[in-house]
């Protein structure tokens, strides 16, 4: 019996790790883009930020709320569209418009003054910062 236990969990584990290590991982939100960051752990300011190269699959093995990036070439107006994205209010404080939005094609959500998002665009004179929820860190 002890035999067949050992044998029972140690196959147990193999199947485990086989699936840890072979799952697909889901692919980024954003792609194309520069100073690709996932923020783990927590979807607020709290949440530990993890930089990746650009289009690195999620992380295994932790909570992904959230991530961001970098465009040089695109503008607030082409990322909104491309998430078909309602734009919920808007800020513009030294030079950055925020963007703050909600598509129903973005996994992450924040409640913010009472609404929910879940895409933020910060643009400026030399380019965008995109996030999910909402970008965390500078811009």
């Amino acid at each position: 019996m002890r035999i067949f236990c050992n044998r029972l969990c140690t196959s147990l584990l193999s199947v485990l790790l086989f699936f840890a290590i072979c799952a697909p991982r889901p692919a980024p939100v954003f792609t194309g883009g520069n100073n690709y960051v996932y923020y783990l752990y927590d979807s607020g300011s709290n949440c530990a930020i993890l930089q990746v190269e650009p289009n690195t699959p999620k992380p295994a093995f932790c909570y992904v709320s959230g991530e961001s990036c970098t465009y040089a070439d695109r503008s607030a107006t082409d990322v909104l569209a491309e998430f078909g994205a309602e734009v919920l209010f808007l800020e513009k404080i030294d030079g950055i418009t925020n963007y703050y939005a909600y598509s129903p094609r973005l996994p992450y959500r924040i409640t913010l003054y009472g609404q929910t998002v879940n895409l933020h665009v910060a643009e400026k004179a030399r380019g965008i910062c995109v996030g999910s929820p909402i970008i965390f860190g500078g811009y």
